[in-house]
């Protein structure tokens, strides 16, 4: 039998450590972002005998994994085994330790790889490797959530609806804050199911019952199509005005008319509302652009003026690119850059503004609480670069070249008027109100954001 273990310090109680694992979500957020991994069952409630079982891609060979869990104690950890999955045998125990004020966590794993003894000779050394990396992202996404629980504790019993709960943001805020003890509601397009903590919204007006929303205190406003989807053909454009304006004046109308109001509702937006031709920066004191982009995102602000007529507390987080491995520009520059065929897009020298994932939850959970927060807030780091630096940190960080230019060109040729805004302009965003606000950054850098996401040290 093989073994792995690794120890790390935490910043809370072992009670708030032990809380954490045990709720819904805590799966969610330990699963490395750069692994295709689809949750099938999650073990909630946890207890002995509760299992979980996932599906995880490797190459065009799905691998079933279910885990059963034992000797759950809700104050000292619990131990994981392997009932179907890629080991011969997998015993992985999770222990929590009290050290003074805060406490440590211990994952100990012991396995045994397939068809002894060719399977250890070949794939041990591969094997360790990935274990190395994944409990180190791990442990440090569990200190950075648990630190930012600590920060917004005030998240804790609150009930929060989220549109767009099954996006790529929507879904790790869920898991997000459900660890933190926030009761969480998806609000849906379609039919709703109170026992999946599920509110029926309609984005395009037709009535809904309105009960259900009076039990929220806080709404986040993530819904809206992809704008870098498709090309931007006049049908397209439609959607996507319909699917933010359209959608956020509908339930800003609804939520105005409730007896009873969330506090809050946190919109997002984006900084393309300054427009995309600046080689300066701009923060919340600029005006608007005049492209199609910058139009968009006015609207879609404008469309939450009922809300705010209402007195509920509205946050505009104008997000920049979301730094993440699971999905968005970073999944889709992965593959090119892998096969070395990554660098400059265009001029390189257009500004990318961008946010760490985990950063723009932490936004949005402070947003939720701190009462300060209100009007438009630039969602994103405070390190905005060019694209051509972004190239050559991405490919650093995949160990790849980012020499292989991409003609403005051939942008245009493949994209339209979508690639020509998206690829080839960008502002120069800077996160003014955060930081007056005393926001804390995980990841204020790129390299570091980037080394994070992609799981490498």
């Amino acid at each position: 039998m093989s073994r792995f273990t690794r120890s790390s310090p935490m910043p809370v109680s072992r009670q708030d450590l032990a809380h954490w694992h045990m709720r819904d979500g805590a799966l969610q957020r330990m699963l490395p972002p750069w692994e295709e991994v689809d949750v099938v069952k999650a073990p909630v409630p946890m207890v002995d005998g509760a299992t979980a079982e996932f599906i995880l891609q490797r190459g065009l060979l799905p691998i079933r994994w279910v885990a059963r869990h034992e000797q759950v104690d809700p104050a000292t950890g619990f131990v994981d085994l392997q009932v179907r999955g890629p080991f011969r045998r997998w015993r992985h125990q999770h222990r929590f330790e009290e050290r003074g004020a805060t406490s440590a966590i211990t994952d100990d794993i012991q396995y045994e790889l397939p068809v002894p003894p060719v399977g250890p000779i070949v794939a041990g050394w591969v094997v360790r490797a990935h274990l190395e990396r994944a409990f180190r992202f791990r442990h440090r996404r569990l200190s950075n959530d648990l630190h930012r629980h600590r920060e917004c504790a005030g998240l804790a019993g609150l009930r929060v609806g989220i549109t767009g709960a099954s996006g790529l943001v929507g879904r790790q805020l869920q898991a997000f804050l459900t660890t933190g003890g926030t009761s969480v509601k998806r609000l849906t397009r379609g039919s709703a199911s109170a026992s999946r903590g599920e509110i029926q919204w309609n984005p395009r007006g037709e009535r809904v019952a309105t009960a259900p929303f009076e039990s929220l205190d806080a709404i986040v406003h993530l819904a809206g199509a992809n704008l870098a989807d498709e090309r931007w053909t006049p049908e397209r454009m439609v959607v996507l005005r319909e699917s933010r304006v359209a959608a956020t004046r509908h339930l800003c109308t609804l939520l105005a008319g409730l007896e009873r109001k969330p506090r809050v509702l946190v919109c997002m937006s984006g900084v393309g509302l300054y427009g995309t031709d600046h080689d300066r920066s701009v923060d919340e004191r600029d005006p608007s652009g005049r492209d199609f982009i910058a139009q968009l995102a006015l609207d879609w602000e404008a469309a939450a003026q009922p809300a705010i007529d209402a007195g509920i507390r509205v946050v505009f987080l104008r997000a920049g690119m979301v730094v993440t491995a699971a999905g968005g520009a970073v999944a889709k520059m992965r593959t090119p850059f892998l096969f070395g065929a990554g660098g400059p897009i265009g001029s390189g020298r257009q500004g990318i503004s961008w946010i760490a994932a985990d950063d723009l939850l932490g936004m949005i959970a402070t947003a939720i609480v701190d009462e300060r927060w209100t009007g438009p807030v630039n969602a994103v780091a405070p390190e905005a670069v060019e694209q051509r630096h972004f190239a050559k940190v991405l490919g650093r960080s995949l160990r790849r070249p980012a020499i292989a230019p991409m003609p403005a060109a051939v942008v245009k040729m493949l994209f339209g008027d979508m690639g020509e805004s998206l690829l080839l302009r960008g502002q120069f965003a800077q996160p003014t109100r955060a930081t007056e606000l005393g926001f804390r950054w995980d990841f204020p850098r790129l390299h570091d954001a980037l080394d994070f996401e992609l799981g490498r040290a």
